[in-house]
């Protein structure tokens, strides 16, 4: 986990930016203040002759499997911008939950005080493009388990996503 304090929503846990490919493979990504996983391109595009919006540079994709990620305060994992991203065989639970240690074992020891509360949007995955230069064009989520989550188990507005065999 990180060691920010328990308001500080930019814990992330793996913090990807401006790469070719990013692979996660069997890892266990836990009690972060922020994201478990953030992922995102960050300046990877810019107006063509057309004035539409490319990706300059390298493609990007993001790969995440067979990995558990859970007791992240904000997201399990935020997608902001990419070509491509796929989650197989992992479990995503406990989204806006966090606290320092356990929440049970905090309650337990009547340290009530060090469980944090979640942030906004608490969810399993959030397809979040958060500026109009921002793209996700392509999403894959299979075999998933996303579960005990603040909010919701996956956001999504304008994303091409294919869902397959999920447990939620």
């Amino acid at each position: 986990g990180d060691n920010y304090g328990p308001t500080h929503e930019w814990g992330f846990g793996v913090n990807v930016r401006a790469t070719r490919v990013a692979d996660i493979y069997n890892m266990e990504i836990y009690d972060f203040t922020g994201d478990g996983v953030c992922f995102s391109n960050t300046y990877g595009m810019e107006k063509n002759e057309e004035n539409k919006y490319v990706y300059v540079g390298n493609p990007t994709t993001v790969n995440i499997d067979k990995s558990l990620i859970h007791h992240c305060r904000r997201q399990g994992v935020s997608v902001i911008d990419c070509k491509g991203f796929s989650i197989t065989d992992s479990e995503i639970h406990s989204i806006g939950q966090f606290s320092w240690g356990y929440e049970e074992d905090c309650i337990a020891a009547n340290l009530k005080d060090k469980v944090v509360k979640g942030t906004a949007p608490s969810a399993g995955i959030d397809f979040e493009p958060d500026r109009y230069t921002f793209l996700v064009e392509k999403a894959v989520v299979d075999s998933c388990y996303i579960h005990n989550t603040d909010n919701f188990a996956m956001v999504n507005t304008t994303v091409p996503t294919e869902i397959k065999e999920q447990g939620y």
